[in-house]
């Protein structure tokens, strides 16, 4: 008997949650309430279940209840997973006519170039450092002071 209690309590707060959400379509909510009173009916009379489960060819009324959970998580998994496919898709084109944007601006000179900022990461490999840029003149100073002693 408590679990019923505990069972129709649950299901009770599902419902609420679902009402408080009115952004919801009304085929949504005829959904959700249709499947909140079937739950529920079958909580307040297991027999039900064992009977529609021996009309459908189903031995016990757990195992129907079992089954049509299993689709039911199923159907919902493939729904979000197709939401979720649709917003990267909607992410990916907007993040690529941000950038076609972003460039255009750029060349008519309505937003400006933010300059590349060496101080924020001195210690990158492909930042020049003072040491390197000696280091590159030293090598140019020699091969300039070579090239006129071969040409002699």
């Amino acid at each position: 008997m408590i679990i019923r209690i505990l069972l129709i309590v649950g299901l009770a707060a599902t419902a609420w949650l679902v009402f408080l959400r009115r952004k919801r379509l009304p085929v949504h909510i005829v959904m959700v309430t249709g499947l909140l009173v079937t739950a529920s009916a079958a909580v307040v009379f297991p027999d039900l279940t064992q009977a529609v489960a021996e009309f459908v060819g189903v031995g016990r009324g757990s195992d129907l209840v079992t089954y049509l959970s299993i689709v039911a998580v199923m159907f919902v998994l493939v729904h979000y997973y197709t939401k979720f496919v649709e917003q990267q898709e909607k992410i990916t084109q907007l993040t690529r006519e941000l950038a076609i944007l972003r460039a255009e601006l750029e060349l008519a000179g309505r937003l400006p170039v933010p300059a590349p900022d060496a101080q924020h990461a001195p210690d990158a490999p492909d930042a020049p450092d003072a040491k390197d840029a000696k280091d590159a003149q030293d090598a140019k100073d020699a091969r300039d002071a070579a090239k006129p002693a071969a040409a002699s």
